[in-house]
This record gives structure tokens, sequence and C-alpha cells, in this order.
């Protein structure tokens, strides 16, 4: 699944790929944020590959010595440039950066949409 692409058709014909190919898949949340706020909100779960899911949280690769096989299924997956590469980590690094300035409220509210059958008896504030 591309780690930038949302509601293009290529994510769904990876998907298919690597399940055809037994990959495990690995959850992924995924959160809205409001930076006035300082509100992170659960908007849902996806399932990715670990290498896309390395891709998502780029930064902890980077910090644990696989930055280079994140980057390297990054230029991949989206066909980018090493300089289109470096760009786009620069950006999250610099929102992630900003983010991490303050200390966010979680709504977790999603969850509560969640079939019974999943354990979710109760979210908390």
């Amino acid at each position: 699944m591309s780690p930038t692409t949302e509601g293009s058709t290529k994510p769904v014909a990876l998907l298919e790929v690597w399940l055809q190919q037994k990959t495990r898949l690995e959850c992924h949340e995924r959160w809205e944020y409001n930076d006035d706020r300082h509100i992170q909100k659960l908007v849902g779960l996806e399932a990715l590959c670990p290498s896309c899911h390395e891709v998502r949280h780029i930064g902890r690769s980077l910090s644990v010595g696989r930055g280079h096989l994140a980057i390297q299924h990054m230029s991949k997956v989206n066909q980018w440039t090493p300089e289109q590469v470096e760009a786009h980590i620069q950006q999250a690094m610099r929102q992630w950066n900003v983010r991490s300035r303050f200390v966010w409220k979680l709504n977790l509210e999603w969850l509560k949409t969640l079939p019974t059958e999943f354990g979710v008896k109760s979210v908390e504030d």
C-alpha cells in the first residue's frame, strides 16, 4: 500500500499482490489532527505490509537503523526520486516537531463503532 497515496486504486492492487504472496500484514492506526485544539482523533485502522508500516513511521525507522530500508521502499512504491523522498521526509519531520511541542488530547470515540466481538467494551476520555 502506498504510504502517501490515499483514495487511489494503487493501494488496492498492491494489497492484492501482498495477500497472494501471503505476506504478513500489520495494523496501523489512522488519525486526524486538530492542530488548533490539540486533539488527536482515531479515525480507523488499516492493514499495511511491514515495509509500508515502516514508511508510515519513518522517524522511528530512522531512529532504529531501518531508515534506509524504509526510504528504498518509499521510493519504489511511489516511484519517487531521492530528492522527492527527502522533501517528503523533511516535511513530515517538520510537522512532527511542531506537533510534539504540545500535549494532545486523544479522541478514541471511533472504537465505539467496532462490533463487540472485537472486545471493545468502553472508551474512557
